[in-house]
């Protein structure tokens, strides 16, 4: 029966089936350890090679410090949320891709999306993906915005390395830019775990200040200290700094004072090196302690500074929201003004309209009324004229009658003679007068007989239309008929 270790609890809370992605290689310091042993058992070289090391820029990015710091931070962050750590082998795999992912960042300046950054942007982030998709979404989220932050640093270094003049569009530019800048970062709340150890180029923040700092551009741009603060804040990683429990104060101030008691109660000069050296562990600590007493006082300091400008931020916010406040309230009194016009304006022009259609329909029915009249008087009128025309002919007819039978009465009385008047001879020639008379008296007669009166009598004047015809009549007559006494 093999004897096996019992696991760790770790290992039982957390079974990690992540499996890195970076590449498998052996760490320098093994294979010249592996090697430095191998060396061992053989002889030694006659003269040992010169160690060439270049100088580590402080300034300079380094991906795997970085990478081990960032992670350290989450750790450290679910240690005091009380969830279960990672296993050994786990936190190795994720500071391994970690480190793959800024190093590829750092080269390429951009962020390859791939299953490294799906397990481990969430992860780092404090979030949790119910499916694939939301990590995608997730990890393309942040890719935005790293680049987005990248490119205003680098528009930032442009502007201040490439204008040597500062005038109105320099100031104005580098003011809405710091705005945009700032207004993203102050966004992207979520991504503050990632980005303080991404390689950004944060070397124009320090620039930025310094030159704001100078005389000649700090009354243009003074008032934006406030916000390169608060970018340099959350671009840069948080200060390390070693805090002691109060649980640990405590006992190292009770194991003291037992000393000092025991001390004091039995002095011994072989206890009085043991107590010298007490007391200078203890100075050691009382130093300590005093020099974590100033970082704590100098990060209050810096915390009561930073309430201070957010006090002022949410002053100026204030401010802003009632002017804002103020601006709305006059424009919705604007707009309510405007549509109580608007709507007499559409109240008048509905009056308008509605006696302009009562208007039209009056004249339109005005229009059809005396277009009716028209037709009836016009139809009246044809009924009239109709009439007219038959009277006339039945007139005409009439005259033609009596012309007939006044053509007979003539030849009748020239051939009857005695019927004329003693003072006439019987073949003397009528004289037309009495003839017409004669005539007009006959039509009389006969008009009363025939129940209708003529219109006009028969002039035999210039005013009588008959008189050229019975004229006419009289001459062939007479010619027809001459007599014996009138000589020819």
């Amino acid at each position: 029966m093999t004897d096996q270790a019992p696991p760790t609890p770790a290992s039982d809370a957390s079974i990690d089936t992540y499996h890195t992605l970076a590449p498998s290689k052996i760490p320098v310091k093994r294979k010249l350890q592996d090697s430095s042993d191998d060396s061992a058992s053989t002889d030694p070289p006659s003269s040992p090679a010169p160690a060439k090391r270049r100088r580590h820029d402080k300034d300079e990015y380094n991906p795997k410090y970085m990478a081990r710091m960032c992670f350290g931070a989450h750790v450290l962050r679910q240690q005091e949320a009380g969830i279960t750590d990672y296993t050994l082998q786990a936190q190795q795999d994720y500071q391994q891709d970690l480190t793959c992912m800024f190093a590829h960042a750092q080269s390429k300046g951009y962020f390859r999306k791939g299953t490294a950054a799906r397990h481990l942007i969430p992860r780092l982030a404090n979030i949790t993906p119910r499916s694939r998709h939301d990590k995608i979404a997730l990890v393309d989220e942040f890719v935005q915005h790293y680049e987005s932050v990248q490119c205003d640093l680098l528009f930032i270094r442009d502007i201040i390395t490439g204008n040597a003049r500062v005038d109105l569009d320099v100031v104005t530019t580098l003011r809405d830019c710091l705005s945009a800048f700032h207004l993203s970062l102050a966004k992207g709340v979520k991504w503050r775990t990632i980005m303080p150890y991404t390689p950004l180029p944060k070397a124009c923040l320090p620039m930025l200040r310094d030159f704001i700092a100078n005389p000649k551009h700090f009354r243009f741009l003074g008032h934006l200290t406030h916000t390169i603060v608060d970018l340099e804040t959350w671009l840069s990683p948080p200060p390390l700094c070693m805090e002691l429990s109060a649980r640990l104060k405590a006992s190292a101030t009770d194991t003291l004072q037992q000393e000092n008691e025991k001390t004091t109660v039995n002095p011994s000069p072989s206890l009085s090196t043991q107590g010298d050296a007490d007391r200078e562990s203890m100075a050691k600590l009382i130093e300590q302690g005093m020099e974590q007493v100033g970082l704590v006082t100098e990060r209050v300091s810096l915390v009561t500074e930073k309430v201070g400008l957010l006090a002022d931020k949410v002053s100026l916010l204030e401010e802003q929201l009632q002017q804002a406040e103020t601006a709305h309230t006059r424009i919705t009194q604007n707009i309510n003004v405007l549509e109580a016009t608007s709507a007499e304006q559409k109240a008048e022009n509905r009056l308008k309209e509605e006696k302009w259609v009562a208007a039209a329909s009056q004249i339109r029915k005005e229009h059809c009324e005396h277009v009716a009249r028209q037709n009836s008087e016009l139809e009246r009128i044809k009924l009239a004229v109709e009439a007219e025309r038959t009277r006339c002919v039945d007139v005409m007819a009439n005259t033609s009658q009596m012309l007939a039978e006044a053509n007979e009465r003539i030849s009748t009385l020239a051939s009857v003679p005695s019927s004329l008047p003693a003072s006439q001879p019987w073949n003397s020639p009528m004289n037309l007068d009495q003839s017409s008379d004669m005539m007009d008296i006959d039509q009389k007669s006969i008009s009363s007989a025939n129940g209708f009166s003529a219109p006009n009598p028969i002039d035999p004047g210039n005013n009588n239309p008959f008189a050229s015809c019975l004229a006419q009549d009289t001459t062939a007559h007479q010619h027809a008929n001459p007599s014996p006494n009138i000589p020819m």
